[in-house]
């Protein structure tokens, strides 16, 4: 069963001179051992859920898989309870909070650093300015966006982050189709 992104639990507060119960809850961190190959690269820090989307995205940024074509099979804890549509899983592992992504070939590239990894943008740890451009194609010109459905959309953002209105501690992103002129969700996570 997958863990819950923000537990309640009850806490006691001391407030003008005597204690008090109350509800609240945490936002759960857990370490998340990356594995390639079966070969560990790396541990990160997340709140549980969507494990196999964050490997993914990390995996995309560090160049070692740029597609799913790239990705014979992706392991993960029995526990986990995710799903991913398109993608072979295998919820075989044991022990909890592993990831271990199986290569259809060779990779693009092995890490060349120790894979520091935070919710930054990923600059820091690179050992040249080149690695930050290795692979990456220019983006071709997107959709407009009307600026007036950006505060629209940072509402929905935050209508979306359930763990950060109970908590005040969860980073949260969202994807909207600015094609229309609802700029409709698509999803938040």
């Amino acid at each position: 069963m997958a863990k819950p992104a923000a537990p309640g639990l009850h806490v006691r507060r001391w407030n003008a001179g005597k204690w008090t119960d109350s509800p609240d809850a945490v936002v759960t961190e857990e370490p998340l051992q990356l594995v390639l190959d079966g070969n560990a690269l790396s541990v990160v820090m997340r709140t549980p859920g969507q494990d196999v989307e964050l490997a993914l995205g990390l995996f995309y940024a560090e160049g070692i898989a740029r597609s799913l074509t790239e990705i014979q099979t992706i392991r993960i804890s029995a526990e986990s309870g995710e799903t991913e549509a398109g993608i072979r899983l295998d919820a075989s592992i044991m022990d909890s909070n592993q990831v271990d992504i199986h290569m259809a070939r060779a990779p693009r590239r092995r890490p060349e650093r120790s894979m520091l990894s935070s919710s930054a943008c990923g600059v820091c740890g690179a050992v040249l300015i080149e690695d930050l451009r290795r692979d990456l194609a220019s983006l071709p010109a997107g959709p407009a966006i009307d600026p007036k459905l950006l505060p629209m959309l940072v509402e929905r953002l935050r209508s979306g982050q359930g763990v950060f209105e109970r908590t005040g501690g969860s980073r949260e992103t969202s994807f909207a189709c600015a094609k229309t002129s609802a700029g409709t969700t698509l999803w938040t996570r």
